[in-house]
């Protein structure tokens, strides 16, 4: 999980004591040599998903579970980890997708929440925040 100040990546181990009292936590904070082992590679997965959609699709951004919007290129600095998306955090806190229109621009944004920590839940064929 990427810090909410710094936008470095850091993953979490939790572990109780035998005895239950106290619980055990261990971070690892990645290189940059080795964010790439844990980093998913989100350039090749809005690739992927623009190729699966409806050719009226126009973007498709990744955000966070604090609404800031993933940086999905090479580049290990965040796009800006002071911007949150209000409707991104909404949608993730809610666990509930959101449309929202602009008739005057033509256009439709839809939030899709995408729980990828559920296991056993069916994949879902469309994802991404904007069409």
């Amino acid at each position: 999980m990427a810090e909410p100040a710094s936008g470095r990546l850091r993953k979490y181990a939790y572990m109780p004591s035998p005895d239950h009292r106290y619980l055990f936590e261990l971070g690892l904070v990645c290189s940059p040599a080795g964010m790439n082992r844990f980093e998913p590679k989100y350039q090749a997965l809005q690739d992927d998903l623009m190729r699966l959609n409806p050719p009226a699709l126009e973007e498709i951004r990744i955000f966070d579970c604090y609404g800031r919007l993933v940086n999905a290129t090479d580049s290990e600095i965040p796009v800006d980890p002071a911007a949150v998306d209000i409707v991104a955090r909404e949608v993730y806190e809610e666990k509930r997708d959101r449309t929202i229109a602009d008739p005057g621009a033509g256009r439709i944004v839809r939030y899709l929440f995408v729980d990828l920590s559920a296991a056993g839940s069916p994949p879902r064929t469309r994802a991404g925040s904007s069409s």
